[in-house]
């Protein structure tokens, strides 16, 4: 138990801190004391009078610059250590870090061992980094702790009509379903709403025109109700956000250019990249407008790249004969293109109608559909087995060709497809990855139960950096075009071996 006469006490140490700090305040031009001069001159032990010092850093009122010395923060000798190239390299990978959402806004950073390591930094060169980030707003420190972004994030609105509002524009008044309920669109939508909910923004829904023209009263549709919608909101209005294509508005050109002319954001979701690439050069804007996109072009180098460093040189292709829509074509045209030796594609035309259809999703659809429930127990289950799989291979010539053509990978063009080829393979018994490796694209949430590599599309961090555009707290970098491409990454859960 606790002395009577100790009780209530503050620590010596914090006492010395705040005696420091006056001190320190009521002469501007004083430099803080060394850590020996200060225990000498407090009579304390230096360990104690390295925790006042500590409690003053932890504040954000000293610096570490040495081992034994420490400097007001945001003085004139402060500013000069943090010109050091080192502090000047960590701080801009740091500030690249938060720019591009791999540090999100609220998201703790690296402890500073784990900056050090990454970094080959100092302890002393990553708190004169953060400090310089700190004045920039860029992070706060919480304890021990620095966190992305300035300490309050979401602005205290008194009134829900005092809100800043986000103008969300679809091409007609259904289509707003889609960017939240297509799976590949999903990742982009979540991240996009909850920063913009997070910071204390709201969205209005409005549509460029219906095909029922049976919109609610209270969704402007057309160009002239969206303009005085936005007008009615005044100051405001922080921006439009588009998710339409000029396949379903013809006029979407205009329009984009109508809102450019605003002054405030403009953000063209182009998620599945048909059509024209309306950037800024190719609309005529000169800025505040940017183009988000999935950088396809990036993926399919990836994926091949990912095949090719396994080892793989004959590569299969399924799609199908008749694609349905155009990105199919398009992803088809990309991988030709982007092939080089020693590797090559070889395609084949998924002509068997059950691959066009949802049921394809269970092994024993594939046994149902081709008359193959025969039971794989018992004695003669081996010459079973082998003659399911020979009966399977006869019934699904276009993936069975593939194999006479000695393919040891198979690319997907997407994470649908890929389920659907990846229980066939499981169906055939050909090992998975042992025989065949197979690759994808999108990472859709729906396939993430499946130990299917893929090329996530980067949506999930484009939707974050979206939502930055009008929230204004980060700079979020573009191209000279306004075009932002979200960061393809490999996904690989298991379907990814060496080659044979």
């Amino acid at each position: 138990m606790q002395h009577p006469s100790k009780r209530g006490r503050r620590p010596v140490y914090t006492r010395i801190a705040e005696e420091l700090k006056r001190e320190l305040a009521t002469s501007p031009d004083t430099p803080p004391p060394s850590i020996a001069a200060l225990a000498a001159k407090t009579g304390v032990s230096l360990r104690t009078a390295w925790k006042a010092v500590n409690l003053l850093i932890a504040k954000g009122f000293l610096v570490r610059v040495s081992a034994t010395r420490t400097m007001r923060a945001g003085s004139v000798a402060h500013a000069d250590a943090q010109k050091s190239p080192a502090v000047n390299r960590l701080g801009r990978d740091l500030r690249r870090g938060i720019e591009d959402g791999s540090y999100r806004i609220g998201d703790p950073l690296p402890k500073t061992a784990w900056l050090a390591s990454r970094h080959s930094s100092s302890p002393n060169t990553i708190a004169a980094a953060m400090s310089g980030l700190q004045r920039a707003g860029l992070v706060h420190k919480k304890g021990k702790a620095w966190i992305v972004g300035p300490s309050v994030i979401r602005a205290d609105f008194s009134a829900a009509h005092e809100a800043p509002v986000i103008m969300m524009l679809f091409a007609e008044d259904t289509s707003y379903e889609g960017f939240f309920s297509v799976n590949f669109v999903e990742p982009f939508a979540r991240n996009f709403c909850d920063e913009i909910d997070t910071h204390g923004c709201l969205l209005s829904i409005g549509i460029f025109h219906t095909k029922s023209g049976d919109a609610s009263a209270n969704v402007p549709a057309g160009i002239s109700e969206i303009r005085a919608h936005i007008g009615a909101l005044g100051k405001r209005y922080r921006g439009a956000f588009v998710f339409a294509q000029p396949a379903t508005v013809p006029d979407l050109e205009d329009h984009l250019v109508s809102l450019s002319k605003l002054g405030k954001p403009v953000v063209y979701f182009d998620f599945d990249n048909t059509g024209r690439r309306l950037t800024r050069t190719e609309l005529g804007i000169a800025k505040k407008y940017y183009r988000c996109h999935f950088d396809e072009q990036g993926a399919v180098a990836m994926a091949l790249r990912v095949l090719a460093s396994h080892g793989h040189r004959i590569i299969g292709l399924p799609c199908y004969g008749s694609p349905a829509f155009a990105w199919t074509q398009r992803r088809i045209e990309l991988l030709q293109a982007a092939v080089h030796p020693p590797c090559r594609l070889v395609c084949a035309d998924l002509n068997e109608q059950f691959w066009k259809m949802e049921e394809t999703f269970s092994a024993g659809y594939f046994l149902s559909e081709f008359g193959l429930e025969t039971t794989m127990s018992g004695s003669g289950g081996v010459v079973r087995r082998r003659s399911l799989r020979k009966r399977l291979l006869d019934s699904t010539p276009s993936l069975a060709s593939l194999l006479d053509e000695k393919v040891t990978a198979l690319i997907a063009l997407n994470d649908t497809i890929a389920r659907k080829l990846f229980l066939w393979l499981l169906s055939a018994e050909i090992a998975v990855p042992g025989k065949m490796s197979l690759i994808s694209f999108d990472n859709i949430i729906d396939s993430r139960i499946f130990p299917i590599a893929t090329i996530d599309t980067g949506f999930s961090r484009l939707g974050y950096l979206a939502a930055h555009l009008f929230i204004g707290d980060i700079r979020v970098e573009s191209d000279a075009g306004g075009t932002i491409a979200g960061p393809v990454m490999l996904v690989n859960r298991g379907t990814l071996a060496k080659a044979n």
